[in-house]
């Protein structure tokens, strides 16, 4: 394991968050890789409270921070930079520590949902274009009608991909039961 010196503090950010089993995931991660980082519950009743935290990871206090309801509008207007991910749907859900100082928001949620739209369909690729392809962002019906799509099907899964494939290209989309 490192060395406490070598050990970095990670929060999450939110209100409430005493249900959180967070800490007992990233716990078992750190002991997994030999990691002796801590990771705490930030309860963050109001802004002036999130803006205490951020000022912490500026400092370098705190290495990163993810963040939940009801912060994740506010995390991204305190950022200093935003990654791609957070462009497309407009809030962040971690706060990374650049070198510099500067904080770094990102948006993991989207592609962690993608991901398990596709493991739950268990789609793959077809020619008749049929289905969604083999990656959500590739959504024939996405494509066909660009950013505002509305498209009907009778797989729930296939609407609910679909979906958000058009949200994660930044666009909104209408998924309607197939009459």
């Amino acid at each position: 394991m490192k060395t406490a010196a070598e050990s970095q503090r990670f929060v999450l950010i939110g209100h409430p968050v005493a249900h959180s089993l967070s800490p007992v995931i990233h716990r078992a991660a750190y002991q997994e890789l030999e990691l002796s980082h801590r990771y705490e519950l930030v309860d963050c009743p109001d802004e002036a409270a999130v803006v205490k935290v951020v000022d912490a990871l500026r400092s370098g206090e705190i290495a990163g921070a993810n963040v939940t309801i009801p912060w994740k509008r506010l995390a991204l207007k305190l950022a200093d930079m935003v990654a791609p991910s957070v462009q497309r749907v407009g809030v962040a859900n971690v706060l990374a520590r650049g070198a510099d100082g500067a904080i770094v928001a990102h948006n993991t949620d989207v592609p962690a949902l993608v991901e398990e739209f596709q493991r739950l369909s268990g789609c793959r690729r077809r020619r008749a274009g049929r289905r969604c392809g083999s990656r959500v962002a590739d959504c024939p019906q996405v494509r066909r009608r660009g950013p505002r799509s509305r498209m009907a099907s009778r797989q729930p899964v296939r609407r609910a991909r679909c979906r958000a494939a058009c949200v994660a290209r930044g666009g909104r989309a209408r998924a309607l039961p197939a009459p």
